[in-house]
C-alpha cells in the first residue's frame, strides 16, 4: 500500500473507531450526494387527492341528507324572499344606502340639480334634515322631498324640492347652511323636519361652535364605488335573505336579552333617547331639559334667518317606530316605553307656537302608511312609505296656507 493510502487508512481508524483494537476498516465509502430536504408542499399535494376521495366517498354516504339540506335552504331562502322583500340588497357604505346609490350632485345634494336663476312660475321648496331627510336606506327618488316635489307640482306649476339633508347635522349647522350655502338658490319657502338625534347633538355639542359641513368631505359632488373581488362578495352575500335573516335576528336578541339596551352615554348622549327623557341610573334629570333648551334657541334663529331671507318655515318631527304604538311589532329592539318622560312631538310643536312656526304634525299619516313605514329593523329612518305618508302630511299643510 502506498503511503497515501497507508495514511488515509490511519486517518480513517482515527475517526472511526475499530470495534476491537485489532479490527481495521479496509474499505470507507463516503457518500457524496447531498443530502435532500423535503419539500413540505409536495406532501400536500399528495395528501390532497386522498382527502378529496375521502370527501367524495362521504359525500356518496350522505347525499341524501346533502340534497334534502339544499332543498330545505332553498326553500327556506323563496319564503323568506316572498314575506320580506327588504331582506334583499342591505348594502351600507361610502356609494350605497340600502342597496341604492348615494351620491350628491355638483350643487351640493342628494337629486338632480336645479336652475340658477330659477324657472319663471317654479316653485322651489328647500327640504332642512338630517338622515332621516336625506334618505337613508332609500332611493333619492324615494325621499320625502321627491315625494313633495311630485306631490306639490302641477301643470300650472311645477315644483322643485331641494333636498339638504346630511347625516348628523344639527340646528345651528343648518341655520348656516341657509345662510351661507342655500340662500342663492332662490327657494320660496323652507321645510324642516326635526329627529331625536339634533336633540342629542344640541346637547352634546354645546360647547362646540357651529361649523358649516366640509363641503369637499359632506357634500361630496361623487362617490367613488367599491369594486373588486371583496364588493362583489359583499353584493352577494346581502342579496340572500338567510344570513339578513339572522343578522336582523341576532340584533334583536340581543335586546330581548339584555346583551344590548338604549342607556345613552351622559358625557355624549348621541341617539333619540335623550329627546324622549329616557330615564336611566347616572343621568342628570334636567339633561333632556338643558337640550331642549338649546334646541328651543337653535330653532329661534333659524327661524330669523328664513324670516331675514323672506322664506315662511313650516315644521315637523319624524317619529321614531317605537312611539307610533304598543305593539311588540313596533317595538322589536325592546325599547322600555316606561323610562320615556318626554313626548317629542309635543315638546316641538309648543315651541313651533310660541316662535311663530307653522308645525305639521306627522303621526296620524305615518300610522296610516299603505306599507311598512320604516327600513327593516331600522326605528328612525323610513321606508319609501314612510316617506311618502310624512310629504302628504307636509303637503297638506302648505296648501292650507
Amino acid at each position: 500500500m502506498s503511503t497515501n493510502s497507508e495514511s488515509h487508512t490511519r486517518h480513517v481508524d482515527a475517526v472511526l473507531e475499530p470495534i476491537t483494537p485489532s479490527s481495521r476498516y479496509e474499505h470507507v465509502e463516503i457518500e457524496q450526494s447531498p443530502i435532500r430536504i423535503s419539500n413540505p408542499l409536495s406532501r400536500v399535494m399528495r395528501v390532497i387527492p386522498r382527502w378529496f376521495m375521502q370527501g367524495l366517498g362521504l359525500l356518496r354516504q350522505n347525499l341524501r341528507w346533502v340534497v334534502v339540506s339544499l332543498i330545505v335552504l332553498v326553500a327556506l331562502e323563496i319564503t323568506l324572499r316572498a314575506a320580506e322583500p327588504r331582506l334583499m340588497g342591505r348594502v351600507y357604505n361610502a356609494s350605497m344606502t340600502g342597496g341604492h346609490p348615494l351620491a350628491f350632485n355638483e350643487q351640493g345634494f342628494r337629486g338632480q340639480p336645479v336652475e340658477i336663476p330659477k324657472p319663471v312660475g317654479t316653485r322651489r321648496v328647500l327640504a332642512l334634515g338630517d338622515s332621516v331627510t336625506m334618505g337613508t336606506g332609500v332611493a333619492h327618488d324615494q325621499t320625502w322631498p321627491a315625494y313633495l316635489a311630485q306631490r306639490l307640482s302641477d301643470p300650472q306649476r311645477p315644483a322643485e324640492v331641494i333636498n339638504a339633508g346630511l347625516p348628523t347635522l344639527d340646528l345651528a349647522q343648518m341655520e348656516l347652511e341657509l345662510r351661507e350655502r342655500w340662500s342663492r338658490f332662490q327657494c320660496d319657502e323652507v321645510v324642516l323636519v326635526i329627529t331625536g338625534n339634533m336633540v342629542s347633538f344640541a346637547k352634546a355639542r354645546e360647547d362646540q361652535a357651529a361649523t358649516l359641513p366640509d363641503s369637499k368631505k359632506r357634500r361630496a359632488t361623487a362617490i367613488k364605488e367599491e369594486s373588486g373581488l371583496r364588493a362583489g362578495l359583499k353584493s352577494l352575500y346581502t342579496d340572500v335573505a338567510i344570513p339578513n335573516t339572522l343578522v336582523i335576528g341576532s340584533e334583536h336578541a340581543k335586546f330581548a336579552i339584555g346583551l344590548e339596551d338604549h342607556r345613552y352615554n351622559p358625557e355624549h348622549p348621541v341617539g333619540v333617547m335623550l329627546a324622549h327623557g329616557y330615564l336611566q341610573d347616572g343621568r342628570d334629570a334636567s339633561m333632556s331639559e338643558q337640550a331642549y333648551d338649546i334646541v328651543r334657541s337653535q330653532l329661534a334663529q333659524l327661524k330669523q334667518a328664513a324670516d331675514d331671507l323672506g322664506l315662511p318655515l313650516t315644521v315637523t318631527y319624524a317619529p321614531p317606530k317605537f312611539s307610533l304604538n304598543d305593539s311588540i311589532w313596533y317595538n322589536l329592539k325592546f325599547v322600555n316605553r316606561d323610562r320615556l318622560t318626554i313626548d317629542p312631538i309635543e315638546r316641538i310643536s309648543t315651541m313651533c307656537t310660541e316662535l311663530g312656526i307653522t308645525f305639521v304634525d306627522p303621526v296620524d299619516a305615518i300610522r296610516n302608511a299603505p306599507s311598512p313605514a320604516y327600513v327593516l329593523s331600522d326605528y328612525t329612518h323610513f321606508s319609501p312609505s314612510g316617506h311618502d305618508a310624512l310629504a302628504s302630511a307636509i303637503e297638506r299643510s302648505i296648501r292650507s296656507r
